[in-house]
């Protein structure tokens, strides 16, 4: 099996919102598979289609035909779990995560496996990850541990505890040396922490849920509006804050 790259400009379309975004997916997806990284490929289309679901592209008004397309690529990447890398394990969790909302009967059938892959992308992200990665991995357990209720009694105080890790994370993200993908990847850490605060089961008092989730959001925000210029996260915060 042979290495191939995804084009910063493909990367950079994906961010900016621009309307060959997909196009340029597609073409990425198809050198992965040309070296035979089917993974990859499955991986990167539905990033993209996850992408073009939740934000404001011009691609939005075929939201059933993306949603299938997503489901599509996602169930390839089922067959094959326990090969996938943490990144593409984020992707695949950040999608099933939505269908298990969606779908209220999988939910007990799933827990066992969203908990497996969450803890298999951390452990990948703690040895081969970038800082931006190792902190979306932190989220992406919260969020798992969170929905599925897997550790009674502790709920709270873990994804507590990894909220604050991957946020810690700030400093080592801003000296990566892919910039700005990288702090626009600490956008979406920002974002995600922000969205976890929402949740009913974060606002306690011993956890001050709307004051923090605020915090994030308008933090991620500003980000997003300057230094990161990440055009396509702007509509996904600020429909968290409209709901604050």
């Amino acid at each position: 099996m042979g290495k191939a790259r995804v084009e910063p400009d493909a990367v950079d379309a994906m961010w900016q919102n621009k309307p060959d975004r997909l196009a340029r997916a597609r073409n990425d997806a198809f050198v992965q598979r040309m070296y035979g990284n089917k993974m990859s490929a499955h991986s990167i289309m539905l990033s993209a289609y996850i992408t073009a679901l939740g934000g404001k592209p011009v691609e939005r008004h075929h939201p059933v035909k993306f949603f299938l397309l997503a489901l599509w690529h996602a169930l390839c990447m089922s067959r094959q779990i326990k090969s996938l890398n943490h990144n593409q394990l984020d992707v695949w969790l950040q999608f099933i995560l939505k269908l298990r909302s969606k779908l209220p009967v999988f939910k007990s059938v799933l827990n066992k496996t969203l908990m497996n892959a969450a803890l298999e992308e951390v452990k990948g992200a703690s040895i081969n990850g970038e800082p931006h990665q190792i902190a979306l991995a932190y989220l992406t357990y919260a969020e798992v541990v969170l929905v599925t209720g897997f550790l009674p009694g502790e709920t709270q105080m873990v994804a507590y505890g990894k909220i604050r890790d991957a946020v810690t994370l700030e400093q080592l993200i801003r000296e990566e040396p892919n910039q700005p993908l990288a702090l626009r990847q600490f956008v979406r850490v920002l974002r995600k922490a922000g969205e976890l605060y929402m949740r009913p089961d974060m606002k306690s008092a011993h956890y001050t849920g709307p004051t923090q989730a605020k915090m994030y959001l308008e933090r991620a925000l500003e980000l997003a509006k300057g230094e990161a210029d990440c055009p396509d996260q702007i509509p996904k915060i600020e429909a968290g804050l409209s709901r604050l």
